[in-house]
């Protein structure tokens, strides 16, 4: 029950950077993003197909602030995620990443 506890907390904090981001605030949209991305980590491991979407968004939001190193850095991290989920295509997280907007 604890593990579901702290997911449903990384998805308010995910809800939460979205939400930054819509109102232009993207300096506090990557801070909630990265600590969504910790909370996942913590509670699922870092290679879970969850992390992908936030690693993804976090390279984007760096690559729109102008630091395309870090932003490189978490594209190659959603990428690596993603491979290793490959093989898990029916795992229900990776439906829900193949369908997002």
């Amino acid at each position: 029950m604890e593990q579901s506890v702290e997911v449903k907390g990384s998805d308010i904090v995910l809800a939460a950077a979205r939400n930054s981001y819509e109102r232009g605030d993207i300096i506090s949209s990557i801070h909630l993003y990265l600590q969504a991305v910790d909370l996942i980590e913590c509670k699922l491991g870092s290679s879970h197909l969850r992390l992908a979407q936030p690693l993804m968004r976090l390279g984007n939001l760096y690559e729109q602030s102008g630091n395309n190193s870090d932003a490189e850095h978490f594209f190659k991290r959603a990428a690596e995620v993603l491979a290793r989920n490959c093989a898990e295509r029916t795992h229900p997280d990776s439906m829900k990443l193949y369908t997002v907007e």
